[in-house]
């Protein structure tokens, strides 16, 4: 911060405070093309995950998100169960190829409160509960079983949303973006899907310059 304030004061130019949230918010306002407003924008990181309508520049609109647990923080408890290591996501998707998706029937985690929320917790600690009563389950079964069920809950909120809205523009963002299954979702629905390239769903200057732009 610091050093930003100085570099910004020695070349005369102006400093912009911005939320690295609206950094992914409007990750696919970088490519070619882009969402046109409006749109919904599902943030889906190691910290956050909310599905907003993004009505313009600086007006967001948050329709769902989750009670608890991130869906990147549920990847890395997962891939710890599977002694994977860290960073989940990339290790869980990569293992779940080899995998069987239909293979465990976990089910879609239905929070209290608000009907479109979103809760992780449970969804984690089924899948540890399925590992200790079914040990032999082999663990990329394990995996892709996680993947596709989180991958279907993250598309089920969307298409509440598209419903809700009645807008078909629907971009993500943040680390948890990058995931195959969870793109191939989205766009298997028909909506006008926007995909950042994953080498921008990560955290990125160019993401952080855009909103400042």
């Amino acid at each position: 911060l610091s050093f930003g304030k100085a570099a910004a004061l020695g070349w005369g130019v102006p400093f912009y405070g911005v939320n690295h949230l609206e950094g992914h918010l409007l990750s696919a306002l970088l490519e070619d093309p882009s969402p046109a407003f409006p749109f919904l924008s599902l943030v889906v990181s190691g910290g956050h995950t909310t599905l907003y309508e993004a009505r313009a520049v600086g007006d967001y609109h948050a329709l769902c998100q989750t009670t608890d647990d991130a869906v990147g923080e549920a990847f890395d408890k997962v891939a710890r169960m599977l002694g994977l290591g860290y960073p989940g996501g990339p290790r869980v998707e990569a293992l779940a190829r080899a995998g069987n998706p239909r293979a465990v029937p976990f089910p879609l985690p239905r929070p209290a409160g608000r009907p479109m929320d979103l809760s992780f917790s449970g969804l984690k600690t089924a899948v540890l509960t399925w590992i200790e009563r079914h040990p032999d389950t082999p663990p990329e079964d394990v995996a892709a079983s996680f993947q596709d069920t989180v991958a279907r809950y993250l598309v089920d909120r969307v298409e509440q949303g598209v419903a809700l809205t009645g807008c078909r523009r629907v971009a993500i963002g943040g680390g948890a973006a990058a995931n195959t299954r969870l793109r191939e979702a989205l766009v298997a629905t028909g909506l006008d899907v926007y995909l950042p390239p994953k080498r921008r769903c990560t955290d990125n200057a160019a993401m952080i310059g855009n909103v400042a732009a």
